[in-house]
């Protein structure tokens, strides 16, 4: 997976260079996500998560889902509009079991913006995260993963994977 986001830029835009641990499957409607191109309605609702090779049931997670595309790919000043943060999530990958700091709303890339790279990443955390984020649409751009997972030690990211989409008439 890493080469497809080094080849898609994922790798530096999103997050650095690194070592796969875990591997994400993101499903949409019973589609699994694999950088292929979806449109917005398809993705409208909560996706299906799942980890493979997770290293312990007992550890805990953190999936960000994020686009950093915004507004567009030419003119990234918003980069990273926050979708989804889901923290404390059990090693079952059960999201209903973790605590959602910023629920989760699908893509709607704007007119004219062309295609946009909607990433997931997870990591590992040391321990339960106790944090709150302003959920306005305001607030949810311009997020900095890299400095939100320095923040709270999240080791990794350990997986990733994204699609892409664009406007839908």
């Amino acid at each position: 997976m890493t080469e497809e986001l080094k080849k898609n830029g994922i790798i530096p835009d999103v997050e650095n260079d690194f070592k796969v641990e875990l591997s994400l499957k993101v499903v949409y409607n019973g589609k699994e996500i694999d950088g292929s191109e979806l449109t917005p309605s398809a993705t409208s609702a909560q996706p299906e998560l799942k980890i493979e090779g997770a290293p312990s049931a007992n550890a805990v997670y953190t999936i960000a889902f994020v686009d950093p595309d915004a507004p567009s790919r030419a003119d990234p000043k918003f980069r990273n509009w926050r979708h989804w943060i889901v923290v404390n999530v059990p090693g079952d990958i059960d999201i209903s079991k973790g605590t959602v700091l910023t629920p989760y709303i699908g893509p709607g890339p704007p007119p004219g913006t062309g295609l946009h790279r909607y990433t997931f990443w997870v990591y590992r955390q040391k321990g339960a995260i106790e944090a709150k984020l302003d959920n306005e649409p305001a607030a949810r751009r311009s997020f900095d993963l890299r400095a939100f997972a320095k923040e709270h030690d999240l080791v990794g990211p350990l997986g990733a994977s994204f699609f892409v989409a664009q406007h839908q008439q």
